[in-house]
C-alpha cells in the first residue's frame, strides 16, 4: 500500500486546530479539522513556536515562485503563457 499525499499546514491553521483542541481535546480537533489527533498532540507540543512564526504559508510562497520560474520558461521559449496554463502548472506540479 502506498503512502497517501503528505500535506502542508500553514501555523495559522495549526494555531486554530490547537485552540479547538485546548477547548474541547485533542480527537474532536482531529476530528473537526480533518486531522490525525497526533498531529494534534505534536503541534500543541510546538505551540510556543508556532505562534512565532508567519502566519502565511510556505507552500503558497513556494508555489508562487515555481509559477513565476515557469512564466518566465515559457516566455523565454517563445511560448504564450497563460491563465489557464500557469494555473494547471501551479496546481499539477508544485
Amino acid at each position: 500500500m502506498m503512502p497517501g499525499k503528505r500535506n502542508k499546514y500553514t501555523a495559522q491553521f495549526k494555531l486554530a486546530v490547537i485552540t479547538f483542541a485546548e477547548n474541547s481535546n485533542n480527537s474532536a480537533a482531529g476530528r473537526e479539522y480533518g486531522v490525525s489527533e497526533k498531529l494534534v498532540r505534536d503541534w500543541k507540543k510546538v505551540s510556543t513556536r508556532l505562534s512565532e512564526m508567519p502566519k502565511k504559508s510556505v507552500l503558497i510562497e513556494a508555489k508562487q515562485r515555481n509559477i513565476q520560474k515557469w512564466k518566465r520558461h515559457l516566455l523565454i521559449g517563445s511560448k504564450k503563457a497563460d491563465k489557464m496554463a500557469i494555473w494547471l502548472q501551479g496546481v499539477l506540479f508544485v
